[in-house]
């Protein structure tokens, strides 16, 4: 049974080669509300480019990168979530390197001091993670404090007092975030650096 194809889901479809099998050059945007047949005409879409030319869909996580893959038709079309991607272009670059949800915390622990406060070594690690994640190439303490105070990672005035001060934890959270550009000399690297480092 086909579907009746709106003139938008058509224009989506010329784009990507309607009958002539060329998809048009730059870019499509597609702006649409939750449960209006994105999926369903991305699929469709895809059938209409050519067969020559490879096309990527990128899923935000893997329960929907494992629904798209069962959906698609067409043999030149691949889903795959932004972490896999990341994953593929660090593992072309360093040999045998593994995932291991700990290597953020040890970075902080190397950028603190391993006579720093717990407590402050886990508000560096959630700050560094927050950084990669939001502010990738920010250099400047103010950036990184407006972070900080958005998500709650300040320290109480009882660890300012102890030397740990919003500036000192900004410093400390760049230097961990920084570190995961280096190889690890275990190939350790993290959820978060698998966008992280390619970027």
């Amino acid at each position: 049974m086909e579907n009746n194809w709106s003139p938008q889901q058509t224009a989506i479809f010329d784009f990507f080669g309607g009958n002539q099998g060329l998809m048009s050059s730059g870019n499509l945007v597609v702006r649409a509300r939750a449960g209006t047949g994105k999926t369903t005409t991305i699929i469709k879409a895809c059938d209409f480019a050519s067969h020559e030319q490879s096309i990527l869909l990128a899923a935000f996580n893997k329960r929907i990168q494992v629904e798209l893959q069962g959906r698609i038709t067409a043999p030149n079309v691949e889903a795959k979530t932004l972490h896999s991607l990341g994953f593929a272009f660090i593992r072309k670059q360093w040999q045998e390197v593994k995932v291991d949800a700990q290597v953020d915390r040890a970075r902080a622990l190397a950028a603190c001091g391993a006579d720093s406060p717990d407590e402050m070594i886990t508000l560096v690690t959630k700050l560094a993670a927050l950084l990669k994640n939001c502010l990738p190439f920010a250099a400047d303490h103010e950036a990184v404090a407006g972070i900080a105070e958005d998500f709650d990672l300040v320290p109480d005035e009882e660890w300012e007092e102890d030397g740990w001060d919003l500036s000192r934890v900004c410093q400390m959270a760049l230097i961990t975030r920084d570190a995961a550009k280096d190889r690890d000399d275990q190939g350790r690297v993290s959820f978060d650096d698998m966008i992280f480092i390619p970027l």
